[in-house]
């Protein structure tokens, strides 16, 4: 089990494309007979030089681990790893190279006493070929001092789809050691869901195509953060490769990525790191910007797990002891396997013969071997739909908790429901009353988190006009039909799940609109109040155009039918925004609106804004 003083750990990482398609080599395709002789005498000095890339956690507390980097000797034509490689494949060399590669990486990092995991190449020419590829590393880290149980088995997405079988095959005896599973440049094929779901991996790296274009393409940044629930829902944790700007950084720790890889952190060195990266001491906490909500972490409860060589009436006697345990987990290397729950194994045990049956059975025959596995980073909401949405027998039942695939504790699914209501309660504190819709503080919240993501989007202040004078003269009661109304039709042209509608009170509403079509909804907007308000007038008024009252300076004028009018302010991808400017600027163009008479829509610009250009730090 991985703890807060991390062992030494090893990650292997494959290329199954390399299997299928030969490796560019300039030139490869005419090695010389000097070449020949060198990588001979390469394999057989064990003249490999090995760098080592950390991989830092993104909050900055410490570095995770680090990715071993296989070269030939200095000064030599086969020190790149490509013609290393290249030159290998065409002598028939390359498992014989690569284990070379992977005794030397674990070797080195073993005796530098590195903290955390290392992750280290692997052909899969070799994971498919070397017929004792299990028994051969269990010996490496062994003589190394690190743990078998720590490894992790990383697959490259690319290339996959013609041999996941093959590939899953060759892990099983690995993953039989205890080792995890990762996905390596996740997004780069054609098959990664695919690949993912068959997987289940317990590490996801995303390729660095994407930490490169998060700058540029706000898509981009929604694409990495629904692949960010995914990942935390199923339990694994995510690295992000190719990190070269600090603003990559910046965005990539709000986004909520695990690990963080590049060379703008570290280049790879001789020897590895041992203290996290200064990079991250300025930055502060990371903040929650994305969702906000409580994680399966704070439901976890510590108890014991159970071997799966444990009897039967052992486990009986366990629940005898401590009364208020409703289950327990079965665990093997850390990982869970199973769980046993108190009722249904007393209830089979009162039946006649049964205990002379099962009581010195291992409790795998009696556990459920499907249990609901939950990581400790997973939303409230996300846990909720994974322990409701399978199996109604499971609202009652205890869950199992996990960080990093390795077993922590249980969770209850009642206390999970409790911490959900409370959450309800509390957003149902800060919404508004009337229409229910957010208030002030999220109005605050999604706004800076758009800010932070440096995502497009508009802001639209929403207000009535001469609304005042119908609720004197109609009264609250239908006054707060207009205001429901009005919100309706708000969330009509609002995008589920991508834009955002909020009430600051009485008739003003805010609207956040992502999609590049915000002026033609606003205009719906428009079209469909002014089509509907005059509904909620007495004939008599309708045919008057309005209301006869007092305005506010104590003279007698007529009030025309409400209309409405938005103030906009739009900002661009490539600007920066501070929230305070932003929100300056949008009461700028609401007052510009309100001073058109009838329905009107006005629009500040983001060069109007005071807004900072980005500036890209090399």
């Amino acid at each position: 089990m991985l703890t807060s003083s991390l062992s030494p750990a090893l990650e292997i990482f494959i290329t199954p494309d390399l299997l299928v398609h030969p490796l560019p080599c300039r030139g490869m395709d005419k090695l010389h007979h000097s070449h020949k002789q060198e990588l001979a005498l390469i394999i057989e000095r064990r003249s490999i030089d090995t760098l080592f890339q950390p991989v830092f956690d993104a909050r900055g507390e410490r570095i995770q681990g680090h990715e071993a980097l296989s070269r030939g000797p200095a000064g030599s034509a086969l020190r790149g790893p490509l013609d290393l490689l290249a030159a290998a494949q065409v002598e028939g060399s390359s498992i014989a190279l690569d284990l070379l590669m992977i005794d030397l990486a674990i070797e080195r990092f073993g005796a530098s006493g590195a903290p955390g995991l290392l992750f280290i190449n692997v052909l899969p020419k070799t994971l498919l070929g070397c017929g004792n590829l299990s028994g051969r590393i269990t010996k490496a880290v062994a003589q190394a001092g690190l743990r078998a149980r720590d490894l992790v088995i990383e697959v490259t997405e690319h290339g996959l789809a013609d041999d996941a079988k093959q590939i899953q095959a060759s892990v099983l005896p690995l993953r039989r050691l205890g080792c995890g599973i990762a996905i390596d440049d996740l997004g780069a094929g054609s098959s990664g869901l695919k690949i993912w779901s068959e997987l289940r991996p317990d590490y996801v790296k995303l390729d660095s195509y994407f930490t490169a274009q998060i700058e540029r393409d706000s898509l981009v940044a929604e694409m990495m953060r629904s692949m960010l629930s995914m990942a935390h829902v199923m339990g694994s944790r995510v690295v992000a490769e190719g990190v070269e700007t600090q603003r990559q950084l910046e965005l990539l720790r709000v986004l909520g990525v695990d690990y963080l890889q590049g060379y703008y952190l570290r280049r790879p060195q001789s020897e590895p790191m041992r203290e996290a990266s200064e990079l991250f001491s300025n930055l502060g906490p990371v903040r929650d910007s994305i969702g906000g909500a409580t994680c399966a972490g704070d439901l976890l409860i510590e108890r014991q797990a159970l071997s799966p060589k444990t009897r039967v009436e052992q486990v009986v006697t366990l629940f005898h002891e401590h009364e208020d345990w409703d289950s327990l987990a079965v665990v093997a290397d850390d990982k869970p396997m199973g769980i046993v729950r108190r009722d249904t194994l007393l209830t089979m045990l009162s039946r006649p013969l049964y205990p002379e049956i099962y009581n010195r059975k291992p409790v795998t025959v009696v556990m459920d071997s499907q249990p609901v596995v939950v990581d400790t980073r997973a939303r409230l909401d996300q846990v909720s739909r994974m322990v409701t949405g399978a199996d109604t027998r499971r609202i009652n039942e205890d869950f199992l908790i996990a960080r990093q695939g390795h077993y922590v504790g249980v969770g209850r699914t009642i206390e999970l429901l409790r911490q959900i209501t409370t959450q309800q309660v509390q957003v149902a504190k800060q919404s508004n009353p009337l229409t229910l819709l957010p208030g002030n503080r999220e109005i605050d919240q999604q706004v800076g988190r758009l800010l932070a993501l440096r995502v497009p989007f508009v802001l639209c202040h929403a207000d009535i006009d001469h609304f005042k004078p119908y609720n004197d003269a109609y009264g609250y009661r239908q006054g707060d039909q207009v205001l429901l109304h009005l919100a309706d039709l708000l969330r009509g042209v609002a995008m589920p799940d991508e834009d955002f509608v909020g009430h600051i009170g009485g008739d003003d509403y805010i609207l956040v609109l992502r999609a590049s079509d915000w002026r033609r909804r606003l205009n719906k907007l428009i079209d469909s109040f002014d089509a509907s308000v005059a509904n909620f007038y007495s004939d008599e008024h309708r045919e008057l155009g309005g209301i006869d009252g007092i305005d506010r300076d104590g003279h007698a004028r007529r009030f025309p039918i409400m209309t409405l009018s938005i103030g906009i302010a739009s900002v661009a991808a490539e600007h920066l925004a501070e929230h305070d400017a932003l929100m300056q600027a949008l009461q700028q163009a609401k007052a510009q609106a309100k001073s058109i008479q009838g329905n009107a829509i006005s629009l500040v610009e983001h060069h109007d804004v005071s807004l900072q250009p980005l500036v890209a730090i090399a």
